[in-house]
């Protein structure tokens, strides 16, 4: 049995509730407004979203100092007990100290920076309610 068509169906790929002259929007025409309530909250979103981010970049290189800190003392007590004395262990143990002079530049550095932004690195401004 073929099945008949209701009087008045619409084309197939059509909602139900939609007349044949309703209009679309144009893709990327939507623009927001961030004159309302939400704006507070998505500016707040970014501002801790931002101030995280830069925590932790602050806390890897602290521990990306630390690290190397720890493999020159690591490479220097090798240096001593596995090398006879002479200039093969003299250039390792000078190696590891660059190294662990290095390791203090980025330890420092990064303490501070994280005493200078001490948790509040960014705060955007909230939209002016008044205007």
């Amino acid at each position: 049995m073929t099945p008949t068509s209701h009087k008045g169906a619409r084309p197939v790929g059509r909602d139900a509730g939609e007349s044949a002259a309703a209009t679309h929007p144009v893709p990327g025409a939507w623009r927001p407004d961030f004159t309302d309530g939400p704006a507070t909250s998505v500016l707040a979103l970014a501002s801790r979203t931002a101030n995280q981010a830069l925590s932790r970049q602050i806390e890897f290189a602290f521990d990306v100092g630390r690290a190397l800190r720890e493999q020159s003392r690591a490479i220097e007590q090798t240096a001593n007990l596995s090398l006879p004395a002479g200039p093969w262990r003299d250039a390792l143990t000078e190696v590891a100290r660059m190294q662990s002079g290095f390791a203090d530049i980025v330890v420092a550095q990064s303490l501070q920076w994280g005493r200078h932004f001490g948790g509040l690195a960014f705060a955007f401004p909230l939209p002016d309610r008044a205007s």
